[in-house]
């Protein structure tokens, strides 16, 4: 071999091996790409700490049976002497709930703590007190309403206050003792017409306008009231 042609050929030789080493450094170089992918990905799925700022997730279960009650949620409310404002809103919920029946037996034991509300210096808890009391009275008749709450509706309704005496004799109106049918009949001659028409209303319906009763005699003149729809009320439902 001339030195020409060695010159020549140990230069092919060492094309042939630069060539022969590209696709291999350019496979090690995909490797470690693909390598420090994998490292990454491995680093993003380890577990996180939740941050701070995010909120928690919300549970999908189901509330526990042993959640407290509308009526309870109320007391609660009425317990934490909110402003007179929001105590209007409680009365009002509390006349809808006597419609509805949403009272439990376990509220029933609100109904002594409730009796003392009702004595509260504010008109306005004595007032929500007493509507309340008349959510546990609707639902069963107040047949286990606890002496103490019947007489914290006897005591309403002679409060000082309209709106007390017109919470106390609506309360009252499922009951059908004698204590408070007298309660309601003094009613009858209230300053307030809302008062006189409630008790009206309240004394037909439980039965006790039969004539000859004492009720009877003093309901005859609200026939003849100021007010025309106690006039009607008390035309419409009573006999001579």
């Amino acid at each position: 071999m001339t030195p020409a042609r060695g010159l020549l050929h140990n230069r092919s030789m060492s094309t042939d091996r630069r060539a022969a080493r590209g696709p291999a450094r350019r496979r090690y170089a995909a490797w470690l790409v693909i390598a420090a992918c994998l490292a990454t990905t491995a680093c993003d799925e380890r577990p996180r700490e939740p941050s701070a700022a995010a909120p928690a997730p919300q549970s999908s279960q189901p509330a526990p049976s042993g959640e407290a009650s509308p009526f309870r949620a109320a007391y609660n409310t009425l317990a934490a002497l909110p402003p007179d404002a929001e105590l209007n809103g409680l009365r009002a919920t509390a006349a809808l709930s006597r419609l509805q029946g949403q009272v439990r037996p376990a509220d029933l034991a609100l109904a002594a703590p409730l009796a003392g509300l009702a004595g509260h210096s504010r008109s306005a808890v004595r007032a929500t007190a007493l509507a309340l009391i008349g959510e546990l009275a609707a639902a069963d008749g107040g047949a286990t309403l606890p002496s103490g709450a019947r007489d914290a509706l006897i005591a309403g309704m002679g409060d000082d206050e309209e709106h007390v005496r017109l919470e106390a004799t609506r309360a009252a109106a499922p009951l059908r003792d004698d204590p408070i049918r007298d309660a309601m009949v003094e009613r009858l001659s209230d300053a307030s017409t809302r008062v006189r028409f409630h008790a009206l209303q309240a004394l037909h319906a439980s039965g006790h306008l039969q004539p000859g009763s004492r009720a009877h005699t003093r309901a005859l003149a609200l026939r003849e009231d100021p007010d025309r729809l106690v006039r009607e009320l008390a035309r419409a439902t009573l006999a001579d």
